[in-house]
Protein backbone atom coordinates (compact mmCIF):
# COMPACT_ATOMS: atom_id res chain seq x y z
CA UNK A 1 0.00 0.00 0.00
CA UNK A 2 1.03 3.04 -0.91
CA UNK A 3 2.05 6.02 2.09
CA UNK A 4 1.66 9.31 0.93
CA UNK A 5 1.28 11.62 3.80
CA UNK A 6 2.36 12.30 7.32
CA UNK A 7 0.58 12.37 10.53
CA UNK A 8 1.60 15.39 12.15
CA UNK A 9 3.43 13.85 15.27
CA UNK A 10 5.21 11.50 12.63
CA UNK A 11 6.43 14.80 10.76
CA UNK A 12 7.73 15.86 14.01
CA UNK A 13 9.65 12.69 14.94
CA UNK A 14 10.70 12.10 11.11
CA UNK A 15 12.93 15.64 11.79
CA UNK A 16 14.73 14.04 14.08
CA UNK A 17 15.80 10.87 11.80
CA UNK A 18 13.17 8.48 13.22
CA UNK A 19 10.67 6.65 10.76
CA UNK A 20 9.73 4.13 12.52
CA UNK A 21 7.83 2.97 15.92
CA UNK A 22 7.57 0.03 17.93
CA UNK A 23 4.86 -1.09 19.57
CA UNK A 24 4.46 -4.05 22.51
CA UNK A 25 3.25 -7.00 20.47
CA UNK A 26 2.67 -5.23 17.21
CA UNK A 27 5.06 -4.80 14.15
CA UNK A 28 7.03 -1.68 13.63
CA UNK A 29 4.75 1.07 12.52
CA UNK A 30 5.73 3.94 9.99
CA UNK A 31 4.94 7.73 10.71
CA UNK A 32 2.78 7.48 7.83
CA UNK A 33 -1.03 7.44 6.89
CA UNK A 34 -2.41 5.86 3.75
CA UNK A 35 -4.25 8.77 1.28
CA UNK A 36 -7.34 5.91 1.05
CA UNK A 37 -7.23 6.80 4.77
CA UNK A 38 -6.72 10.69 4.40
CA UNK A 39 -9.29 10.86 1.67
CA UNK A 40 -12.43 9.05 3.85
CA UNK A 41 -15.45 10.98 4.00
CA UNK A 42 -16.99 12.53 7.03
CA UNK A 43 -19.36 10.60 8.74
CA UNK A 44 -23.22 11.18 8.10
CA UNK A 45 -23.16 12.10 11.82
CA UNK A 46 -20.51 14.39 11.99
CA UNK A 47 -22.49 16.02 7.96
CA UNK A 48 -25.25 15.54 10.02
CA UNK A 49 -27.31 19.29 10.48
CA UNK A 50 -29.87 19.45 13.43
CA UNK A 51 -33.30 19.51 12.56
CA UNK A 52 -35.65 22.77 12.96
CA UNK A 53 -34.22 25.83 13.80
CA UNK A 54 -31.06 26.35 15.97
CA UNK A 55 -31.71 26.68 19.51
CA UNK A 56 -31.21 30.33 20.46
CA UNK A 57 -28.42 31.33 23.12
CA UNK A 58 -29.74 31.98 26.05
CA UNK A 59 -28.66 35.75 26.98
CA UNK A 60 -27.24 36.32 30.01
CA UNK A 61 -29.15 37.73 32.65
CA UNK A 62 -27.93 41.49 33.84
CA UNK A 63 -25.88 40.62 37.21
CA UNK A 64 -27.40 42.48 40.06
CA UNK A 65 -23.92 43.76 41.12
CA UNK A 66 -25.10 46.63 43.65
CA UNK A 67 -24.16 45.15 47.08
CA UNK A 68 -25.98 46.93 50.43
CA UNK A 69 -26.15 51.05 50.39
CA UNK A 70 -23.20 52.59 51.90
CA UNK A 71 -23.60 54.25 55.31
CA UNK A 72 -24.82 57.71 55.67
CA UNK A 73 -24.33 59.85 58.16
CA UNK A 74 -27.76 61.41 59.49
CA UNK A 75 -27.78 65.14 58.56
CA UNK A 76 -27.35 67.49 61.64
CA UNK A 77 -30.78 69.53 60.51
CA UNK A 78 -32.62 66.22 61.27
CA UNK A 79 -31.44 65.92 64.77
CA UNK A 80 -33.41 66.71 68.15
CA UNK A 81 -32.28 69.99 69.34
CA UNK A 82 -31.26 68.37 72.55
CA UNK A 83 -28.73 66.39 70.61
CA UNK A 84 -27.65 69.30 68.37
CA UNK A 85 -26.96 70.78 71.60
CA UNK A 86 -24.98 67.97 72.46
CA UNK A 87 -22.91 68.36 69.83
CA UNK A 88 -22.38 71.98 69.69
CA UNK A 89 -20.97 71.59 73.69
CA UNK A 90 -18.41 68.92 72.61
CA UNK A 91 -14.97 69.62 71.89
CA UNK A 92 -13.60 67.46 68.52
CA UNK A 93 -11.40 64.65 69.77
CA UNK A 94 -9.16 61.89 67.34
CA UNK A 95 -10.55 59.05 70.29
CA UNK A 96 -14.66 59.59 71.63
CA UNK A 97 -15.40 57.51 74.45
CA UNK A 98 -18.70 57.00 75.27
CA UNK A 99 -20.86 54.28 77.68
CA UNK A 100 -24.48 54.07 78.48
CA UNK A 101 -25.53 56.40 81.53
CA UNK A 102 -23.01 59.29 79.81
CA UNK A 103 -25.45 61.64 78.90
CA UNK A 104 -26.70 61.53 81.89
CA UNK A 105 -23.74 62.36 83.72
CA UNK A 106 -23.05 65.14 81.49
CA UNK A 107 -27.09 66.91 81.65
CA UNK A 108 -27.44 65.52 85.51
CA UNK A 109 -25.11 65.54 88.46
CA UNK A 110 -22.01 63.28 87.17
CA UNK A 111 -21.12 59.89 88.95
CA UNK A 112 -18.52 60.83 91.11
CA UNK A 113 -16.68 57.58 91.14
CA UNK A 114 -16.83 57.35 87.14
CA UNK A 115 -15.54 61.33 86.80
CA UNK A 116 -12.88 60.54 88.69
CA UNK A 117 -11.74 57.16 86.96
CA UNK A 118 -11.55 59.24 83.64
CA UNK A 119 -9.98 62.10 84.93
CA UNK A 120 -7.17 59.53 86.63
CA UNK A 121 -6.71 56.85 83.51
CA UNK A 122 -6.77 60.13 80.55
CA UNK A 123 -4.25 61.82 82.68
CA UNK A 124 -1.86 58.60 83.37
CA UNK A 125 -2.39 57.69 79.55
CA UNK A 126 -0.64 61.26 78.84
CA UNK A 127 -1.74 61.99 75.42
CA UNK A 128 -1.33 64.95 73.70
CA UNK A 129 -4.36 67.68 74.37
CA UNK A 130 -7.37 67.40 71.33
CA UNK A 131 -6.76 63.11 71.35
CA UNK A 132 -9.33 62.20 73.61
CA UNK A 133 -13.38 63.78 73.76
CA UNK A 134 -16.53 62.19 75.12
CA UNK A 135 -20.47 61.78 73.46
CA UNK A 136 -22.73 59.80 74.62
CA UNK A 137 -25.22 57.36 72.66
CA UNK A 138 -27.98 57.89 75.41
CA UNK A 139 -29.47 61.43 76.00
CA UNK A 140 -32.20 62.84 78.05
CA UNK A 141 -34.71 65.54 76.08
CA UNK A 142 -34.19 67.95 79.08
CA UNK A 143 -30.52 68.07 80.67
CA UNK A 144 -32.12 70.46 84.04
CA UNK A 145 -30.82 68.41 86.95
CA UNK A 146 -34.26 68.70 88.82
CA UNK A 147 -36.39 67.89 85.95
CA UNK A 148 -37.68 64.62 84.83
CA UNK A 149 -36.83 63.45 81.25
CA UNK A 150 -36.56 60.55 79.26
CA UNK A 151 -33.66 59.38 77.71
CA UNK A 152 -33.31 58.24 74.07
CA UNK A 153 -30.93 55.92 72.64
CA UNK A 154 -30.05 56.83 68.81
CA UNK A 155 -27.18 54.68 67.68
CA UNK A 156 -27.42 57.00 63.74
CA UNK A 157 -26.54 60.39 65.61
CA UNK A 158 -24.06 59.12 67.48
CA UNK A 159 -22.12 57.42 64.31
CA UNK A 160 -22.79 61.13 62.42
CA UNK A 161 -22.01 63.18 65.36
CA UNK A 162 -18.28 61.45 64.93
CA UNK A 163 -17.51 62.48 61.87
CA UNK A 164 -18.30 66.30 62.99
CA UNK A 165 -16.27 65.55 65.81
CA UNK A 166 -13.31 64.54 63.71
CA UNK A 167 -12.80 61.34 65.30
CA UNK A 168 -11.18 58.09 64.26
CA UNK A 169 -11.64 55.82 66.88
CA UNK A 170 -14.15 54.94 69.77
CA UNK A 171 -14.04 53.30 72.97
CA UNK A 172 -16.88 51.74 73.64
CA UNK A 173 -17.43 50.68 77.62
CA UNK A 174 -19.95 48.34 78.90
CA UNK A 175 -22.87 45.83 77.72
CA UNK A 176 -25.64 48.47 77.45
CA UNK A 177 -23.49 50.45 74.97
CA UNK A 178 -22.37 47.94 72.80
CA UNK A 179 -26.00 46.64 72.53
CA UNK A 180 -27.27 50.40 71.64
CA UNK A 181 -24.41 50.21 68.66
CA UNK A 182 -25.38 47.17 67.60
CA UNK A 183 -21.89 45.89 68.26
CA UNK A 184 -22.63 42.37 70.07
CA UNK A 185 -21.41 40.13 67.01
CA UNK A 186 -19.28 42.58 65.86
CA UNK A 187 -16.23 42.73 69.12
CA UNK A 188 -15.61 40.61 71.88
CA UNK A 189 -14.67 42.36 74.92
CA UNK A 190 -11.19 44.04 74.19
CA UNK A 191 -11.48 43.33 70.80
CA UNK A 192 -11.20 45.80 68.10
CA UNK A 193 -13.77 46.30 64.89
CA UNK A 194 -14.17 48.81 62.08
CA UNK A 195 -18.07 50.26 61.83
CA UNK A 196 -18.31 53.11 59.52
CA UNK A 197 -15.01 53.76 58.72
CA UNK A 198 -13.90 54.20 62.56
CA UNK A 199 -11.70 51.98 65.20
CA UNK A 200 -13.91 50.56 67.16
CA UNK A 201 -13.07 49.29 70.69
CA UNK A 202 -14.35 47.30 72.99
CA UNK A 203 -14.21 47.67 77.01
CA UNK A 204 -15.53 46.46 80.08
CA UNK A 205 -18.08 48.91 82.06
CA UNK A 206 -16.73 51.71 83.38
CA UNK A 207 -18.12 51.39 87.00
CA UNK A 208 -16.21 47.80 87.55
CA UNK A 209 -12.89 49.41 86.45
CA UNK A 210 -13.32 52.58 88.72
CA UNK A 211 -13.42 49.98 91.73
CA UNK A 212 -10.92 47.32 90.84
CA UNK A 213 -7.04 48.61 90.58
CA UNK A 214 -5.80 45.23 88.43
CA UNK A 215 -8.74 45.92 85.92
CA UNK A 216 -8.04 49.36 85.99
CA UNK A 217 -4.17 48.77 84.99
CA UNK A 218 -5.18 46.50 82.66
CA UNK A 219 -7.08 48.71 80.78
CA UNK A 220 -4.80 51.68 80.95
CA UNK A 221 -1.73 49.10 79.59
CA UNK A 222 -4.79 47.70 76.78
CA UNK A 223 -5.25 51.36 75.90
CA UNK A 224 -1.24 52.38 75.68
CA UNK A 225 -0.86 49.55 73.17
CA UNK A 226 -4.20 49.88 71.64
CA UNK A 227 -3.70 54.23 70.80
CA UNK A 228 0.21 53.80 70.53
CA UNK A 229 -0.11 54.96 67.11
CA UNK A 230 -2.51 57.37 67.63
CA UNK A 231 -0.86 60.21 65.69
CA UNK A 232 -0.89 58.11 62.79
CA UNK A 233 -3.80 55.81 62.84
CA UNK A 234 -6.20 57.25 65.13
Amino acid sequence: MAFDTLEFYGALWQGQGISWLLLPDKPAQPWFVSSARRRQPVSSFARQKPAGKPAQQKKDRPRDTAGPAAWQPVPANLWPAFWRERLAATKPGRVVWTYQELGQDMCRKPDIRRRNFFQRLIADLAHPAGTHTFFPVCLPQACAQDEPAAVTRNAGIFWSALRRLEARGVLVMGAEAVKTLDLEEDVPLWGMTRRHDFFVWRLPEAEAVAIDEKLYFTLLEFLRNALRDVGRHI
